[in-house]
């Protein structure tokens, strides 16, 4: 999927190896990154968007620790009088990212000619940490192991690209309606957080005002609110839009509201204080396990 853009790198960091370490490179070669933890010595991450899909994530390239990186280092010191260096210390470290950020440059200035889709941020460090092979279940990953060959030691580098996933509510539209400012806050900021679009209102004549015009895949209705109701909003509401999914939240539970709840085709009652995993759950099983259509009643 990324190749392309691997390609062209390793084009650019053997170019780069000849022109920073005055000996040049024989050639590079790139092979799919097998799974294998090591050390990183030096490395850059650079935020990244496709402008043709939804897709973006964090591309990082890494220079792995092995004998052709301190030789690497060593040489490019001594092409720039920099003093001797044997092992990899500051100079070091400066030397091998400024290397990987001339070599980006040159990179990013061959996709702008290309007709390549992504677009890279500023690049950041990143060096000294130990990689481990972990899988991360919400990202995609691509990563290659490349091989710049010198005429002393080869420079070993990793390149991935961690493509973000789609957050789980991305596309969803859910209204909260409590009169209660910390309740409200505390629900929308679960749902935002899982990429849900979040409207709020502060009791039940704005919550019917507020459906209307959003037209949310769910409602979290508070049950005693002043100037109207949940329930009688939830009332209102089935008149314009008789297929609404509510979750009712209370701080109580008594049996005749929780029938009436039931008769007006409310499928969920959530106690408050309502915790993240109890308001993950609901959504999860309304939302997510069917998939319904935006309105469609539960």
């Amino acid at each position: 999927m990324y190749r392309e853009y691997v390609d062209v790198l390793v084009d650019s960091l053997t170019r780069c190896n000849g022109d920073m370490t005055g000996i040049p490179a024989i050639g590079g070669s790139v092979v799919d990154s097998p799974a294998a933890d090591s050390w990183v010595v030096a490395g850059l991450d650079m935020d990244y968007q496709s402008t043709a899909t939804a897709a973006a994530g964090t591309f990082s390239i890494e220079i792995l620790d092995g004998p052709g990186t301190l030789a690497a280092a060593a040489a490019m010191a001594a092409k720039l009088d920099a003093g001797p260096v044997e092992a990899i210390n500051e100079t070091a470290l400066d030397l091998l990212h400024e290397y990987l950020n001339t070599a980006l440059g040159l990179a990013v200035a061959i996709f702008d000619t290309k007709p390549l889709t992504l677009r890279f941020g500023t690049p950041r460090r990143a060096y000294l940490k130990r990689v481990h092979p972990q899988v991360d279940p919400a990202a995609f990953t691509e990563a290659y192991h490349l091989t710049i060959r010198q005429a002393f030691d080869s420079l070993r580098l990793k390149v991935t690209f961690r493509e973000v996933a789609k957050p789980l509510l991305s596309g969803r539209k859910i209204l909260v309606v409590d009169d209660s400012g910390v309740v409200r806050a505390y629900i929308s900021r679960v749902l935002k957080k899982m990429g849900a679009q979040v409207e709020e209102a502060e009791d039940g004549r704005q919550a019917v005002v507020k459906h209307q015009a959003f037209e949310p895949h769910l409602t979290f209705m508070d049950l005693i609110m002043p100037k109207m109701s949940g329930l009688e909003a939830i009332q209102a509401i089935r008149r314009f839009h008789p297929e609404a999914c509510f979750v009712m939240l209370t701080s109580s539970s008594r049996r005749d509201q929780v029938l009436t709840a039931k008769k007006l085709g409310v499928a969920a009652y959530l106690l408050k204080p309502p915790d993240e995993a109890r308001i993950l759950a609901n959504v999860q099983r309304m939302l997510l396990e069917e998939s319904p259509e935006p309105g469609r009643k539960r």
